[in-house]
């Protein structure tokens, strides 16, 4: 389980490495792991106050930024951007430069 520190260890920037995926888990690096090459990644910056920059790759692979917000309950994460539903993942591994996400 999840302590109450999770908030503060789960802010930063996170990048997908998506060359590590496997059984519907999403992996995130922290931002400034080495990673192959790529045509676009999705990153998540989870700031402390709750806010939430995301980017990922858009339909011409140019990047596309939102804000939104985010929130850890128990051992879930949830993010919510802007005028889209809420999306929630269960927080399956959390360390200082890896976080593994499956969508709930």
């Amino acid at each position: 389980m999840l302590d109450d520190r999770t908030p503060d260890q789960i802010a930063g920037t996170w990048i997908h490495a998506h060359e590590e995926d496997s059984s519907g888990r999403l992996v995130f690096r922290k931002h400034g792991t080495k990673l192959p090459p790529s045509r676009g990644r999705r990153a998540l910056v989870l700031l402390p106050r709750g806010e939430l920059r995301e980017t990922r790759p858009g339909p011409d692979d140019r990047t596309v930024s939102i804000s939104g917000t985010w929130t850890v309950r128990g051992c879930h994460l949830l993010i919510q951007p802007p005028n889209r539903r809420q999306e929630e993942y269960t927080i399956d591994e959390l360390t200082p430069d890896r976080l593994v996400l499956k969508p709930a």
